[in-house]
């Protein structure tokens, strides 16, 4: 069978197989050690987890060093960690606030409440790494109450105030910051 002819079964229109493009490059070193070091610390511990099975789990070579091109340290991996999650947090409360009312207050609680859960899920694994080390690292586990509890009752509050302000309803003696303060502890 001539090339043409397998080419014409192959493709009806001749033309080679198009592969397709991943719009998405592949995850960065540096991406690929932060979840790395995530799954690792969430799995084993912060100070069971070693820089070696760091670099290995991102499927570098251990012992190379790599991880410290990127990070001076494994406490400054799980401080990057933190940080790329307060940002998408961050992100989030500035769509919120761009769209501003949404004219519902149920509606926006919802929305508000929705996201909160969805960001627990997605921090599954920083979740479990609080709950099993948070005794042991307080400054991680009172930098995840502050970007992701309290931001949610922080917007959650803005909102009830938002919509009493542009309807002209006094909230009389209720003090949202103080409702907001009871809610987190």
């Amino acid at each position: 069978m001539e090339r043409s002819e397998r080419n014409e079964k192959s493709e009806p229109s001749g033309r080679r197989p198009r592969r397709d493009r991943d719009p998405k490059p592949p995850p960065s070193t540096r991406e690929r050690l932060l979840a790395a070091g995530l799954e690792l610390f969430a799995e084993r511990g912060f100070r069971a987890t070693t820089i070696d099975q760091i670099e290995e789990a991102a499927g570098l070579v251990p012992r190379a060093g790599a991880l410290y091109n990127h990070f001076p340290s494994k406490m400054a991996l799980l401080q990057a960690v933190l940080d790329e999650r307060t940002q998408a947090i961050e992100e989030f409360a500035e769509r919120l606030e761009l769209g501003a009312s949404l004219g519902d207050l149920r509606a926006e609680l919802v929305v508000i409440a929705r996201w909160g859960l969805g960001e627990l899920e997605r921090e599954r694994l920083l979740l479990k790494l609080i709950l099993r080390e948070g005794d042991r690292v307080p400054e991680l586990a009172g930098r995840f109450r502050e970007a992701i509890v309290e931001e949610a009752l922080e917007l959650a509050g803005d909102s009830i105030e938002r919509y009493a302000r542009e309807r002209d309803v006094t909230l009389g003696d209720v003090d949202i910051n103080a409702v907001a303060e009871v809610a987190r502890s």
